[in-house]
């Protein structure tokens, strides 16, 4: 996972940080390894830690995995394809809830209904370390280019239609 500020698809990109320097390219998560902190000046003056290349977690790149989308909607027996999450920031815990947004209906691998007022809540660590696909595809929808991911463990609460 990276910020990617100068990525060509990135067409509502940042070109300074909010503390005035000019933003770069960073990488956060490379190879499953945590490799920067997300720090602005203050931070990094606080912790002696560097300062971030960008405004982290804007502008975010991640990689594309192995499985095309359409494989990936086939194997789901029942769930949601969501395409926006509003939602809160996790609690210590790591437990978040939130509405999805712009979804549908997965029922035995074909894209049904659309759903509305549908709640999800899930831990936020639980189903990162268990992540079974990630799409080839990726969505660039200005300021973010982002696979699907298939997740597992997360509570579905709500309507169809």
């Amino acid at each position: 996972m990276r910020a990617a500020p100068l990525c060509s698809k990135m067409v509502g990109a940042e070109r300074f940080t909010l503390d005035g320097f000019v933003s770069q390219d960073a990488d956060f998560i490379r190879d499953g390894m945590l490799t920067s902190f997300a720090l602005d000046l203050y931070g990094a003056n606080k912790t002696k830690k560097p300062r971030t290349a960008n405004t982290a977690f804007y502008n975010l790149e991640v990689a594309a995995g192995d499985t095309p989308l359409a494989e990936m909607i086939k194997g789901v027996d029942k769930g949601i394809l969501v395409n926006r999450f509003s939602g809160a920031e996790p609690g210590p815990s790591g437990d978040i809830s939130g509405v999805a947004k712009n979804s549908f209906l997965i029922e035995n691998g074909q894209i049904t209904d659309a759903v509305s007022e549908t709640m999800l809540s899930f831990n936020i660590v639980d189903i990162l370390m268990n992540i079974p696909a990630i799409s080839k595809e990726r969505s660039a929808n200005g300021t973010s280019l982002l696979p699907w991911c298939c997740l597992d463990g997360i509570t579905i609460s709500g309507a169809v239609g």
